[in-house]
């Protein structure tokens, strides 16, 4: 009787020690989420600064059969995105790469009309299957320090493209195939050159910021898309101001 009973005691000391960790694990799954939820409420607030969210608004009779333009346009955005719409349904090659290209630039550098660093502008105009890859390295790279600009500057006071410049014509060069690819297939290629400007803000040194990139535009079957930007200072973010 008392062996059968040093047996049970040593069993039930077992299994509480065993549902001591399975609570052990589950408060520590908790505090895991509670954690997570409290940095995600700490980004969005720091991405808003010290203005609210600006919500987002799309144009949408500026829409084509192929594109629709991005959230909160500036005029300069619907200006270039009505050119864009104009030309996808003509046979010059050269000038709808250089319509896409134009938009990508207007949209991706103008910080302006973004609530924060996980609104990347121009994704519509990058080659479909880099799309998610191009988007994460974007706000780890030159989104990084958006949510920084707009809590210290404001919004209105950040990088607006004014104007984009062609600066050499476009060039059909040699067919592209995309790495990584797994059907490894060569799309049709296009070289455009172009420089920019942004809208005169004396609040940042827009110095820091881009102003010319030469792209690399594929036809993927019959819709223009961004695969390459080269010659341009883009490996790291703008530095924040001190």
């Amino acid at each position: 009787m008392k062996d059968t009973t040093s047996r049970t005691d040593k069993k039930m000391t077992k299994n509480s020690k065993l549902i001591l960790l399975l609570l052990i694990l589950v408060c520590v799954v908790i505090l895991s989420f509670i954690i997570n939820m409290v940095n995600v409420w700490r980004t969005a607030g720091l991405s808003k600064g010290n203005e609210s969210s600006m919500g987002s608004t799309t144009e949408r009779t500026l829409k084509n059969d192929l594109y629709v333009i991005g959230n909160n346009p500036t005029a300069v955005e619907k200006q270039y995105f009505k050119e864009l719409t104009s030309v996808i349904k003509d046979d010059n090659k050269e000038l709808y790469a250089e319509r896409v290209s134009e938009c990508f630039v207007t949209d991706y550098f103008t910080w302006n009309n973004k609530d924060g660093n996980y609104e990347v502008g121009g994704l519509q105009y990058v080659y479909a299957p880099k799309f998610i890859q191009f988007d994460d390295w974007s706000r780890w790279n030159y989104y990084k320090d958006l949510d920084l600009y707009i809590k210290k500057y404001g919004r209105d006071k950040l990088p607006e493209v004014a104007n984009v410049k062609l600066e050499n014509p476009v060039k059909k060069v040699d067919d592209y195939i995309v790495k990584g690819d797994e059907n490894g297939q060569p799309y049709p290629c296009y070289k455009v050159e172009l420089s920019w400007t942004y809208v005169d803000n004396s609040a940042i040194n827009l110095s820091a910021f881009p102003t010319k990139c030469e792209f690399l535009v594929v036809d993927h079957n019959g819709r223009m898309e961004i695969v390459e930007m080269n010659d341009q200072p883009i490996d790291s973010a703008p530095k924040e101001q001190q």
